[in-house]
């Protein structure tokens, strides 16, 4: 179906109440959503999300989807999400509507940030696998591109703190959404983004030789992950002070046709103003605990 079809005939025409616009628009994913019939429960799904969410999100985000889409998206699931778990101040009512965080948490005065990652860009780039064509999954490269999407926010973060957005003293989350980035959805028992954050390496099974018992199952230590050019990026950003601003990552691979991804919450060992735990009340929470130790709790649905 093209956007002259009948059933985008019979839409009234830019209906500024609903989530999407008439017209031309960049998004291919957007324009797939708004006017192939056979996507119809998920554009349904998406003006519902917008009802739920557009208290708390910026007031021109429906005009931005139309270039910008699956962003858009994550910061109205996140929004969505965020309210089953926290208090979120309207956007009319924060302390900076245009240019601070895209979330304040009004419950424990902490800041949200949502981001997506890409693909990247040159030798580093996550290639998308070829059908037909097996293929290993590009661990290092994804947790390169977390890594990546992390650091940018931290900069940001610094922005805010010298700006006087953001108190030094209060938490702040930044709400990654892997997506875009191809293969982020085939996971290990612990999430890529623990493992990015944490040194959390590949589990081994020891075996005594002489007689072939198996002894207990463990992960062993990976302390850091290889770019393209060998040069060595750190995976333990949560025990080091270099992302102690930073609260917790918040990270789901949902996207409009596969939103059924949970939040993964993980809290940095070396925090200066920490989170709650139990801050989410739904998907997986990983808190550290001593002697470079983390305990997964796992909240139901």
């Amino acid at each position: 179906m093209t956007p002259h079809s009948p059933r985008t005939q019979d839409r009234p025409q830019d209906a500024r109440s609903g989530f999407f616009r008439e017209g031309p628009c960049k998004d291919e994913c957007y324009r797939l959503i708004r006017d192939e019939e056979r996507l119809a429960p998920f554009r349904e799904d998406v003006e519902a999300l917008w009802r739920r969410s557009r208290e708390f999100v910026e007031e021109g985000l429906p005009d931005r989807a139309c270039y910008e889409f699956h962003a858009c998206f994550w910061e109205m699931h996140l929004a969505a999400s965020l309210l089953a778990h926290v208090s979120l101040v309207p956007t009319k009512k924060r302390k900076f509507r245009s240019r601070g965080p895209d979330f304040q948490v009004g419950n424990i005065d902490a800041w949200i940030e949502a981001i997506v990652a890409t693909p990247g860009e040159g030798e580093n780039r996550v290639l998308e696998g070829v059908p037909g064509v097996v293929r290993s999954v590009p661990d290092d490269g994804i947790k390169l591109r977390l890594l990546n999407t992390l650091a940018s926010k931290h900069g940001k973060y610094k922005e805010y703190i010298e700006n006087g957005v953001v108190s030094p003293g209060e938490p702040f989350v930044v709400a990654v959404n892997g997506a875009l980035v191809p293969s982020a959805r085939l996971e290990q028992e612990v999430p890529r983004i623990v493992r990015a954050l944490y040194p959390v390496g590949p589990m081994a099974i020891p075996v005594n030789p002489r007689t072939n018992e198996w002894g207990e199952p463990y992960y062993t230590y990976m302390g850091d992950v290889a770019k393209a050019s060998g040069a060595l990026v750190s995976n333990r950003a949560f025990l080091d002070d270099d992302l102690s601003g930073i609260s917790a990552v918040l990270y789901s691979v949902a996207d409009a046709l596969n939103p059924g991804h949970g939040l993964v919450c993980v809290h940095n060992k070396m925090a200066r103003n920490p989170l709650p735990h139990g801050f989410i009340s739904s998907g997986v929470e990983y808190i550290p605990m001593g002697d470079e130790q983390l305990r997964a709790v796992r909240h139901s649905t």
